[in-house]
């Protein structure tokens, strides 16, 4: 993959935001989809989506609706594309890990469901404001 033609690829906010959307998606997503969330024109994220295409960012599977009229693209990221920080991360390993720990050390269903309040209070705290397109690129 080019990575001067990637960073040129997501150097626009509208096209980063797009991506974005797709790498979120753990489905492929047609362009109206992506439109509609997005609160896009169809014909405003055509373009962005195969731009990314173009570079290598995305895949698009073709799926023919069994009628007329052109058949729906729908994208999704190709193996390997940048995460940008959104890579699923192991979150069902690690539920079955700590339900075993859990259960080894006696803990009730309260005192896990505690736990989790305060995890989601604290992770809630650490949010901030997503990154732009530049400062998600830039390598620190």
């Amino acid at each position: 993959m080019d990575r001067l033609a990637v960073l040129k690829a997501l150097g626009d906010n509208t096209r980063y935001a797009i991506y974005l959307e797709v790498a979120r998606s753990p489905a492929p997503r047609s362009t109206s989809e992506v439109a509609e969330t997005l609160g896009l024109h169809p014909n405003t994220v055509r373009p962005h989506l195969e731009r990314m295409r173009d570079v290598g960012l995305l895949d698009v599977e073709i799926e023919s609706r069994g009628s007329v009229g052109r058949p729906q693209h729908r994208y999704s990221m190709v193996p390997g594309a940048p995460s940008l920080g959104l890579e699923p991360p192991a979150f069902p390993l690690l539920a079955r890990m700590l339900v075993e720990v859990a259960a080894t050390a006696g803990a009730g269903s309260e005192e896990a469901a505690e736990i989790g309040r305060e995890q989601g209070r604290a992770v809630a705290s650490a949010i901030r404001r997503p990154p732009s397109c530049i400062e998600a690129l830039v390598v620190t």
